[in-house]
């Protein structure tokens, strides 16, 4: 496996709009502010990625208004978004 940290991002957005059936998903890095426009016609959920030493990001997802995100779903990504900054900062130290 690899520890490049933008395959490991690619991955996890991939597999989240598989598996979560997203419309799209996408990692706002910690050097970019992203604000999505406003827009009646997607549901959007941000995570934070970040761990004892700073935010790196946010897990962005989306979907149609007519599937809000439920409970077990916001924590699975919440989850992800914790494994997400391991590997980042793993990554990171391997660099």
């Amino acid at each position: 496996d690899t520890l490049d940290e933008n395959q490991i991002l690619q991955s996890v957005t991939q597999e989240l709009t598989q598996v979560l059936k997203l419309d799209r998903a996408f990692v706002e890095r910690d050097d970019t502010n992203f604000i999505p426009a406003k827009d009646s016609h997607t549901t959007r959920f941000a995570c934070p990625i970040f761990d004892d030493q700073g935010i790196m990001g946010k897990l962005w997802l989306f979907r149609s208004p007519d599937q809000p995100f439920e409970q077990d779903e916001i924590d699975f990504v919440q989850q992800i978004a914790d494994q997400c900054a391991i590997a980042i900062r793993q990554a990171r130290l391997y660099q």
